[in-house]
């Protein structure tokens, strides 16, 4: 297999203390979640790559009407070493206007999956200058990076937990 590609499993578990953008006393947003590869300056990011095969992004449904929402999605990327990081984007979805709001930001690093294993990690939200959000708005993820593996070592491993193995 290629030692440049690897898998990347991203899991977006929930958000709180958003902030209300939409209008009335009875209004609140509609959260969701825009996750991106991060190639540093290698990269273009695009807003309508729907996540498929190869790409760079993905998207959680949204909650209506809720400032603390739980998606409990999973996402798979099939990446290559330029990865950087991956940055997760939280938007209100507004049907009657024609922009979705921006509620905040979060990164994380390479070095964070490669070091910490499978770590729930809760990261503080930024706003688009970078700095933290004054309604102290969080989003939990996880995020796993697997290499691929050889038909050689699947064989190894059905050996090593069944005692034996299957004729190729």
């Amino acid at each position: 297999p290629r030692e440049d590609i690897y898998f990347l499993y991203v899991m977006v578990f929930s958000a709180s203390n958003l902030k209300n953008m939409d209008l009335g006393r009875l209004n609140k947003s509609d959260p969701y979640v825009r996750i991106h590869l991060d190639r540093g300056n290698n990269q273009e990011k695009s807003q309508d790559d729907l996540g498929a095969l190869g790409h760079d992004f993905h998207m959680t449904g949204y909650h209506e009407g809720e400032l603390n929402p739980i998606w409990n999605v999973d996402f798979r990327f099939v990446s290559i070493l330029d990865v950087v990081a991956v940055e997760f984007q939280v938007w209100d979805n507004d049907v009657v206007w024609k922009n979705d709001d921006f509620l905040g930001k979060a990164k994380v690093e390479k070095e964070t999956w490669e070091t910490r294993k499978d770590e729930v990690l809760e990261l503080d939200l930024l706003d688009e200058k970078g700095k933290k959000m004054p309604e102290e708005s969080r989003i939990k993820v996880r995020i796993k990076a697997f290499k691929p593996r050889s038909g050689e070592q699947d064989s190894k491993d059905k050996k090593d937990k069944k005692g034996y193995c299957c004729a190729p």
